[in-house]
């Protein structure tokens, strides 16, 4: 296998049962965009359109964070990247293709109920925005989310599961 991922550094996070795996420049850019998001807030008198005004304008800075949880979580919250099975078999790709993986200290998007409206719409609205998509998995990756979902089958049937 090609070392597509070597030199790549990934960061790995936990928060409520979900685990969210980052690059570590997206990381960074997180890191960037809360302190920037920090500064804005102390001006005062931003109100609730202007300050959505600012988030869609720092929207670009936002690099994809992937978050995986169980299987029946995933099956119902259909906002995570993958389940469980999927993260190990991953993880095994990254290390395999030369990239490696360290735990790390950042937001886990999808880990405390705000994309249920558990704090408003704005936030909801705010927090879906760390949807991923299968072009951002490719681009990060290297691989498609349907190869590997086939190695997660392939490794299943290998060990002889249903």
């Amino acid at each position: 296998m090609a070392r597509r991922l070597e030199g790549r550094t990934f960061c790995e996070c936990h928060n409520n049962g979900v685990t969210a795996l980052a690059m570590e420049e997206a990381v960074a850019e997180l890191d960037r965009l809360f302190e920037i998001g920090a500064a804005i807030s102390t001006l005062g008198q931003i109100g609730h359109d202007e300050r959505t005004a600012v988030n869609r304008a720092l929207d670009r800075l936002r690099l994809p964070i992937f978050t995986f949880a169980r299987e029946e979580r995933v099956r119902d919250e259909p906002w995570f990247t993958g389940d469980f099975r999927l993260y190990q078999v991953l993880c095994d790709y990254v290390r395999d293709a030369g990239g490696s993986q360290w735990p790390g200290h950042f937001y886990v998007p999808f880990s405390n109920g705000i994309e249920m409206g558990h704090r408003g719409l704005q936030a909801m609205c705010d927090e879906l925005q760390f949807v991923t998509t299968r072009q951002q998995f490719r681009d990060v990756f290297g691989i498609s989310y349907d190869e590997l979902v086939e190695r997660v089958l392939e490794a299943e049937q290998g060990r002889g599961a249903p």
